[in-house]
C-alpha cells in the first residue's frame, strides 16, 4: 500500500470508529464489540458469525457495509505484506493480487451498486485430476454418441437444425480430442496449478472462510470450468476452478 493509499486507509479506520461510536446505543453490546473487531482487524469479516441475533437487522445499515469492506480489504494488504512474492494491483473499488503474474484474488466493493453493497470476491484455483477428466470424457462420447443416434434432424430439411447439429458434434469432437491430446500438464500448467492451489487454500484459511456452503454458480458452457459460491455478511465469494 502507497503512503497516499495509508493515509486514507487510516482516516477511514477512524471515520468508521468514529461512526460506529455515535451509534453505540443502538447495539447490543456483542454486535458493537464484533463490530468493533473488524475495524481492528481482530476478526475476518468472512468468517461465520450467526451466532450474533441482532446483527441480522443491522445488515441494512450502509455502515455495515463500509466496515466489512474495510476489513477485507486492509486484511488483504497484511496478507499481501507478509508475502514477498505477492504484488497488488489497487484501483478505484478493486484490489487483486497476483504471485508471477497469476491471479490469485480479487476484491471489488461499490456502494452505488446495491447487488455489489457489501463487495464480491474472487478466489482462483487450476487443478489437475485424472479421474475428473476421465469422468468428462466418457460424458462427452455419451453425447456424441447420442447427437449421431439422434439423426432425425439431418433428414427434417430445417437447415438452421442440420447447422446446430452440427456445431454441437464438431464442438464435442473439439472437447474430446483436446482432453486426449493434455494428458499430462505440461510445466508452465505444473507452475500454476502450484502457485493457485496454495494460494486458494492460504487465503482461504487467512480470511477463516469456510469450505462448507459453497454451491455450484455461473455456468460457462465449458466443463472444464466451474465457480462456487457463497455468501458471508452478504458478501459473494466466488471460488473459480480451472481443470486442466
Amino acid at each position: 500500500m502507497n503512503e497516499q493509499n495509508k493515509e486514507m486507509n487510516i482516516k477511514r479506520k477512524d471515520y468508521l470508529l468514529f461512526e460506529l461510536n455515535n451509534i453505540k446505543h443502538t447495539l447490543s453490546k456483542t454486535t458493537y464489540n464484533y463490530l468493533l473487531q473488524l475495524i481492528n482487524l481482530e476478526l475476518s469479516a468472512l468468517e461465520e458469525s450467526s451466532n450474533i441475533l441482532d446483527l441480522v437487522s443491522f445488515k441494512s445499515n450502509p455502515l455495515f457495509a463500509e466496515i466489512v469492506a474495510y476489513n477485507i480489504y486492509t486484511l488483504a494488504y497484511k496478507y499481501l505484506e507478509e508475502r514477498t512474492d505477492l504484488s497488488a494491483v489497487d484501483q478505484i473499488n478493486n484490489l487483486k493480487l497476483y504471485s508471477d503474474g497469476i491471479r490469485v484474488f480479487e476484491f471489488y466493493y461499490d456502494t452505488s451498486y446495491d447487488n455489489l453493497k457489501n463487495g464480491e470476491i474472487d478466489l482462483y484455483k487450476m487443478v489437475y485430476d485424472p479421474e475428473y477428466n476421465e469422468k468428462l470424457e466418457e460424458d462427452l462420447l455419451i453425447q456424441l454418441d447420442n447427437e449421431y443416434k439422434n439423426a432425425s434432424y439431418y433428414h427434417s430439411g430445417n437447415l438452421n437444425e442440420i447447422i446446430q447439429r452440427r456445431e454441437r458434434i464438431d464442438k464435442l469432437k473439439k472437447e474430446i480430442m483436446d482432453l486426449r491430446n493434455n494428458i499430462i500438464p505440461n510445466e508452465e500448467e505444473k507452475r500454476k496449478i502450484e502457485i493457485s492451489e496454495i494460494y486458494n487454500e492460504s487465503l482461504l484459511d487467512f480470511y477463516n472462510i469456510s469450505e462448507e456452503g459453497f454451491e455450484p454458480a455461473k455456468d460457462y458452457g465449458d466443463n472444464k470450468k466451474k465457480t462456487y459460491l457463497k455468501k458471508v455478511n452478504e458478501v459473494k465469494i466466488y471460488n473459480n476452478i480451472r481443470y486442466i
